[in-house]
């Protein structure tokens, strides 16, 4: 994946709508990414949330697969990759149409809050 973005760097970015070649430049991501690697204790060196969020936008990595990335790359389990996910989409949240468009998937945050309240719920239901 990322030796075609490399080859074709310019072109892919030249091709993406403004608002989202801003997002690559734009303060909150920055902040974003640091604050994530921070939280999370993402080690900073290998720029691993700055590559998957790259990824993401240049089309090449489907937001519905970031989970998949984090458990393999940096060896957390299935909660940790999707809590840590859902704090990447919260920052490309901007782009989502663009993003919804381009993998033809929907884009959505998951609040924790809410996914605990309905397992409590259909638990309940079940009962």
């Amino acid at each position: 994946m990322e030796n075609t973005i490399k080859k074709n760097y310019f072109k892919i970015y030249k091709e993406l709508p403004e608002s989202v070649r801003n997002l690559f430049w734009s303060e909150s991501i920055t902040s974003a990414i640091s604050k994530i690697e921070e939280n999370y204790s993402i080690d900073k060196n290998n720029n691993l949330v700055s590559k998957i969020i790259g990824l993401v936008l240049f089309g090449e990595l489907p937001p519905s697969k970031i989970p998949e990335v984090l458990e393999t790359e940096i060896e957390v389990n299935y909660e940790e990759a999707n809590k840590i996910t859902n704090e990447i989409k919260r920052s490309l949240i901007s782009a989502k149409s663009f993003l919804e468009k381009t993998y033809e998937e929907r884009f959505f945050v998951t609040e924790t809050k809410e996914v605990e309240k309905k397992s409590t719920d259909s638990y309940r239901e079940s009962t």
